[in-house]
């Protein structure tokens, strides 16, 4: 009995650990040659956890943001939330540049073997379970997210574990769960409504032991935050109300962008309203479309009205109403897709629930020919759709965003900070230098109010974000001192 149960063990430990290979090895193919700091948020993930690795704490010697008045360019954090760069700090520290790749990769693999375990004892069927386990571990577009210094990895998991435990009153899994929820509400803002969510369900559904415990639990993760806010912000939760009703995703680099009354009195009822939906039918295919490789998304439906988990898909209807309604802008640049990655294991879950529910015996009666294709089908689209999504993020990102760290030894040597810019976070990455982002120029040449107010001794203007032209230098009454690969170098 006892040799029988070892070989079962044995037997089992061999397999999940072949899928786990098989997961990190499939992410690290796709993601050669994708560099890690393709976007403005892998670039302040890793400028925050740069200083930490300096002492420096969580704080910026920039302004990437006129969302509020700054009087300093180094200042405390007050925007993104710490649990990203804190552990891309961590193991860039002890494991070098690279390893917060790799721990994506290992993240996502913990996750692809959870999924395959979860749908294998939900629907007692291994087969099912393995093609759950394959879709999750291609990943199809979160799958480019993977090899930069995004948080979708660990952002699923911490849903994963959140939906997972939801409904049970074990006080384990209770704990668990307030665990998991606040490492959400610290690795995206919008997290927040994932504690509060968590303590809702507590209290209809709980009892009042199970609801303080919850709570206890959510603090003892979240609190610490929020002291710290308290401390050095004079607020728990910063506010940074011009980022409400943004007409223009642009608006949030500009010191005088209209406030939020203005933004929605110049909106109008017809205009806003037209915005909104536009907004929501983008996080509708962000939030399940996409993630379900365009064809499955009917099935997650109908698992969701069958198998009894109706709150998940209500949440995620709420996520997409309350951010379109106040965060257009943002939500028109991804921030639906990002929040969907905690769904998404939960999604795979809940979709073959309902297939196993729909189709109890048509996969033990298909003939093996017509399961084997169907099988080979599915693979092979998910696969595709994994990598076509690879190649439209980079293609995107290299239209609109450039890393800066190539030109390191140009800029260090032409650049006198501070530093003004389109972009000061690729500076600071690059350079080292403080700096403050200066407004897209307008027919007012605002931009130079902020050059003065921050006094800055150079000027980086990048074409990619704004064609150049003479006439910006005069206004200035600097010149040019330096330019390379479509970057103009300006000094008094």
């Amino acid at each position: 009995m006892i040799c029988k149960s070892f070989k079962t063990f044995i037997f089992k430990a061999a397999l999940y650990l072949g899928l786990f290979i098989f997961s990190f090895v499939l992410q690290d193919m796709l993601g050669q040659n994708i560099n890690p700091c393709p976007t403005m948020d892998s670039e302040y993930y890793q400028a925050i956890a740069q200083r930490l690795n300096e002492g420096k704490g969580f704080t910026e010697s920039f302004i990437w943001q006129h969302l509020k008045k700054y009087d300093n360019l180094e200042h405390p954090t007050d925007y993104w939330m710490p649990l990203g760069s804190l552990i891309i700090a961590f193991f860039q520290r002890f494991f070098g540049m690279r390893s917060a790749i790799a721990f994506n990769y290992l993240i996502w693999s913990l996750c692809a073997v959870l999924i395959f375990r979860i749908v294998k004892k939900k629907v007692s069927g291994e087969l099912l379970g393995f093609l759950a386990f394959l879709i999750f571990s291609s990943a199809g577009k979160f799958s480019y997210y993977l090899s930069t210094l995004d948080n979708i990895a660990y952002y699923s998991l911490f849903g994963l574990i959140f939906f997972q435990t939801l409904k049970s009153q074990k006080p384990s899994a209770v704990i668990i769960n307030g665990i998991s929820s606040g490492l959400l509400a610290l690795t995206r803002a919008e997290g927040v409504f994932f504690t509060a969510f968590a303590v809702l369900h507590k209290v209809f559904y709980g009892n009042i032991k199970i609801t303080i415990l919850s709570i206890f639990c959510i603090c003892l993760v979240f609190c610490p935050w929020l002291i710290r806010n308290q401390i050095l912000l004079g607020q728990p939760f910063p506010t940074t109300q011009k980022s409400y009703f943004l007409q223009n995703y642009n608006d949030m680099f500009n010191p005088y962008s209209p406030t939020v009354a203005e933004n929605f009195q110049k909106l109008g009822f017809t205009t806003f309203a037209k915005k909104f939906l536009r907004t929501a039918s983008i996080g509708n295919m962000e939030m399940f479309v996409i993630p379900m490789f365009l064809l499955f998304f009917p099935i997650y439906f109908l698992g969701a009205f069958k198998v009894g988990e109706k709150g998940t898909l209500f949440l995620q209807m709420f996520f997409i109403f309350i951010l379109s309604f106040f965060f257009p802008a943002q939500c028109e640049r991804g921030t639906i897709f990002h929040l969907s990655s905690a769904f998404f294991g939960q999604m795979l879950v809940i979709s073959f629930q309902g297939i196993a529910f729909f189709l109890p015996k048509t996969f033990s009666n298909m003939n093996k020919l017509v399961f084997f294709t169907t099988f080979f089908l599915i693979t092979s689209w998910i696969l595709f759709f994994t990598v076509i999504g690879n190649q439209t993020s980079q293609l995107q990102n290299s239209m609109n965003f450039r890393s800066l760290s190539e030109f390191s030894k140009e800029l260090k040597a032409g650049l006198v900070p501070p530093v003004a810019s389109f972009d000061p976070i690729a500076i600071y990455l690059s350079t080292g230098f403080p700096g403050v982002v200066i407004p897209i120029p307008s027919t007012e040449d605002r931009f130079l109010n902020v050059v003065k107010e921050f006094k800055c001794r150079s000027f980086l203007w990048d074409t990619l974000y704004h064609s150049w032209d003479d006439a910006y230098a005069k206004a200035l009454g600097w010149k040019v001192t330096a330019s390379f690969s479509n970057l103009v170098i300006l000094k008094p």
